[in-house]
């Protein structure tokens, strides 16, 4: 039986109402407004996966990249951006480790019914916590799960934060290079972003760096952002790293980044975020 992309959980313990910097009071009244809300209506909260493809610039790609997203459904049935619940997630309320869970069952069993024909068109993205990523009893259970279900790991890439690497290079280092013996695909995510460094490739391995959104919007136009972009790029080929290009929502982003000879680009001006199940269920 499939299971639900549904997760009732409700948020127990202490808690405390975090507003990132640069948001203004509003934002953070905002913020407030919906936590209290999902703190209510706690007993009846619900994720949904979503997908959103990012879509190759060159002709030599052999899997189609495929990220999946997930949002929070709230009453009634409204999608509420991810953009305030990660930081929720993430930084006060312990959730991250429940949800990577779920998110990584929900998508097995979803794999499971898919056909081999169909779901081997597609490496499938998934953001992992920095608990997750250190969590060695999981990668070996979750191992078994695969074997399970006739599915194999070159399937999965994990996402990790740029930010995570960095606050502990050599454990990140460590882990990741555990993940890529048993055969997964790794992404840092955020690349170029608040803490921007690039020494960190020199003794970890990944597949792919995906650049920050930040330098990719307004990239047509910033002469800073493009050279930044341009140097990401310039190493990653240097290390044999593919590159995607977060958040692409023009077309003058688009055409740069493919003069930039970027490998892949991700954003609303390609594709639209597609519930995950109707994708692949039908």
């Amino acid at each position: 039986m499939r299971r639900s992309a549904t997760l009732k959980n409700g948020l127990s313990g202490q808690s405390k109402v975090i507003c990132l910097p640069g948001g203004d009071l509003d934002g953070c009244g905002d913020r407030i407004h919906q936590i209290n809300r999902l703190k209510k209506t706690r007993s009846a909260q619900r994720f949904g996966l979503y997908t959103q493809e990012a879509i190759s610039l060159n002709s030599g790609e052999s899997k189609r990249y495929c990220e999946i997203l997930i949002r929070f459904i709230d009453e009634p049935e409204q999608v509420v951006p991810a953009s305030w619940l990660v930081p929720i997630i993430t930084q006060g309320y312990r959730l991250a480790e429940k949800i990577d869970r779920w998110v990584i069952e929900t998508v097995l069993d979803l794999l499971s019914e898919t056909s081999p024909e169909n779901r081997e068109k597609y490496r499938f993205a998934i953001n992992i916590s920095s608990r997750t990523l250190y969590d060695y009893r999981q990668w070996r259970k979750l191992e078994r799960e695969i074997l399970k279900r006739d599915l194999t790991p070159d399937l999965f890439c994990w996402e990790i934060a740029e930010s995570t690497i960095l606050a502990n290079p050599q454990k990140a280092a460590d882990a990741i290079a555990n993940l890529q013996i048993q055969g997964y695909y790794v992404t840092v995510d955020q690349v170029g972003g608040r803490y921007s460094s690039l020494d960190y490739l020199n003794y970890v391995t990944v597949d792919y760096l995906k650049i920050a959104d930040d330098l990719v919007k307004d990239i047509a136009q910033d002469l800073g952002d493009r050279s930044i972009v341009q140097i990401i790029q310039l190493v990653a080929q240097s290390l044999a790293i593919e590159t995607i290009a977060n958040g692409v929502e023009t077309s003058p982003a688009f055409e740069t980044l493919r003069d930039l000879e970027i490998d892949y680009a991700q954003g609303y001006y390609l594709t639209q975020p597609h519930p995950l199940a109707a994708k692949f269920l039908g």
